[in-house]
């Protein structure tokens, strides 16, 4: 008897020990992408990004709105909706929210654009491909390529990027 409590208690303990996964939150379905990130001022936040129209929804974990971002339209430009580098001290020093999109502009050429939460324009830069990299030195860049015009822009990034577990590094 006591080895069939062993086992029972022991089969428990392996069942216990594991578990599974289990839905938590259901985000709005037009969301494009919902990524995690880490905020400086604020902590960890989901981000839902939209391309029609263009907006991002940031979320506390919580899953209270935090804010929610209209991205800016421009004459002449396309908004591709896409953003990257949701962040709050990467591209300057504030406490306002910025990201990078790209635009497509009417000649089939495209332009980056660092923008925060007010829709102020920090940085205007032809390309659409992009990557935020550590240098080694303690510096943050960002190579912006105009891959149809063979431009590439290098962008000193004054903060930190916002990683949640590992930060690239710059490759050159």
């Amino acid at each position: 008897m006591k080895k069939l409590a062993f086992i029972i208690a022991f089969i428990f303990s392996l069942t216990a020990a594991h578990g599974q996964i289990v839905l938590e939150h259901i985000f709005n379905p037009e969301y494009n992408k919902m990524t995690l990130i880490k905020l400086d001022a604020a902590g960890y936040k989901y981000v839902g990004n939209t391309y029609f129209p263009p907006a991002l929804d940031i979320y506390n974990t919580d899953y209270s709105l935090y804010r929610s971002i209209q991205i800016p339209q421009y004459p002449n430009l396309i908004c591709s909706g896409q953003v990257d580098y949701v962040s709050d001290h990467l591209f300057n020093s504030d406490d306002l929210i910025e990201y990078a999109v790209w635009y497509f502009t009417n000649n089939n050429s495209e332009v980056l654009k660092v923008i925060n939460e007010n829709g102020v324009e920090l940085l205007s830069v032809p390309g659409d491909l992009h990557q935020v990299y550590w240098d080694g030195n303690g510096h943050y860049k960002m190579v912006v390529q105009a891959q149809w015009e063979a431009i590439f822009s290098l962008c000193a990034a004054p903060g930190s990027v916002p990683c949640v577990d590992d930060c690239p590094t710059m490759d050159y």
